[in-house]
């Protein structure tokens, strides 16, 4: 097992929670992010992993720097189909421009926290029971299966499992409000449509993590 003091565990968390929080007072007012403003968002967030890659390997040695760089290069790459996804799920709910941050930054504490479970308990399955990666590897291959032969029309993100759930917790009203997720309507908490654009985004990046665990 490797031996990953303390103190570096400690400063990767610090460094999460700080990114998140200047991301999020960067983008408190909401405005739509141009081509030049999200590349050098970026070039920042991609240069922060490669210093912290530094560290690794400066810490750690050679194949603990190897590993780190390998797993965020592989993340790096399987987060391009999210993209995809994730603008059809925009498209669908039509969320104006200005809001889309938002729904993204909150989809990213979301998925810190669903997928760290869902991959610890994955990982923790694997370790004990080899042959869960065949029923993940068939969970994928099942998904590709129908990508390829369904038409486009049948992706329908509001029919997610987490967006009806959400409708029978409360109302979801038609109308965005803003970027608030909660509105009072005769006298009632109502959910916005952004709400339910996160709950979907969430939803899909449950299956995206399927591919992390393989």
């Amino acid at each position: 097992m490797l031996d990953v003091p303390m103190w570096l565990w400690a400063a990767f968390a610090v460094t999460v929670v700080v990114s998140l929080a200047v991301d999020l007072l960067a983008h408190r007012e909401a405005h739509i992010i141009g081509f030049k403003e999200a590349a050098a968002w970026s070039g920042v967030w991609v240069g922060l992993a490669l210093v912290f890659g530094a560290v690794v390997f400066l810490v750690l040695g050679m194949t603990p720097g190897v590993e780190y760089t390998t797993a965020w290069l592989l993340e790096k790459s399987l987060s391009v189909d999210n993209l995809f996804v994730f603008a059809l799920i925009f498209a669908y709910f039509k969320v104006p421009r200005p809001y889309q941050h938002r729904v993204l930054f909150f989809g990213v504490m979301g998925a810190l926290v669903f997928r760290g479970l869902f991959l610890a308990a994955g990982v923790a399955v694997v370790s004990r029971f080899t042959a869960v990666l065949f029923v993940f590897a068939a969970i994928l291959f099942y998904s590709t299966y129908k990508i390829l032969h369904e038409e486009d029309e049948s992706f329908d993100p509001g029919k997610s499992i987490a967006v009806r759930l959400l409708r029978k917790v409360m109302p979801v009203r038609d109308e965005y409000a803003g970027m608030k997720f909660f509105v009072m309507e005769a006298g009632k908490r109502v959910a916005t449509p952004l709400l339910a654009v996160v709950a979907a985004i969430e939803a899909a990046d449950l299956v995206f993590a399927v591919d992390s665990v393989v």
